[in-house]
């Protein structure tokens, strides 16, 4: 069986270990992310499944194809004579650095606690 990515699949290659994509999910995917078949199969080395690759390549696509949609959005800003946007607020991640005003707010706490605990010490002697 032939699908239209060019790949040759034969009934039952579809298995849970993933030696390779079926033609319905293959085309599914393709339709979705043009290429990508093809680039995991350029990446795929002996012995690895085709779904392993594509989890170890799925970050690195994902950047790219974030990267490339960023360079997009800049250029048409450029082109509207619009100041370029501030690409890491636009980042994949989970920033977990505390805002100025939270750090802030827990240093004068600690202030007060230590002057509190500071204070009952004084008046127990």
């Amino acid at each position: 069986m032939r699908s239209s990515l060019g790949t040759t699949f034969a009934p039952g290659d579809a298995t849970v270990s993933g030696l390779q994509p079926s033609p319905d999910w293959a085309d599914a995917l393709e339709a979705g992310a043009p290429g990508v078949t093809a680039v995991v199969a350029e990446n795929q080395t002996s012995g690895e499944t085709w779904i392993n690759t594509l989890t170890r390549l799925l970050p690195v696509m994902a950047t790219t194809y974030q990267q490339r949609q960023l360079l997009e959005i800049q250029t048409e800003r450029a082109r509207q004579g619009l100041p370029p946007l501030d690409a890491s607020q636009y980042g994949v991640g989970v920033n977990v650095g505390l805002n100025p005003d939270t750090r802030k707010l827990l240093i004068y706490g600690g202030v007060a606690a230590l002057a509190l605990l500071a204070m009952a010490s004084l008046r127990r002697r």
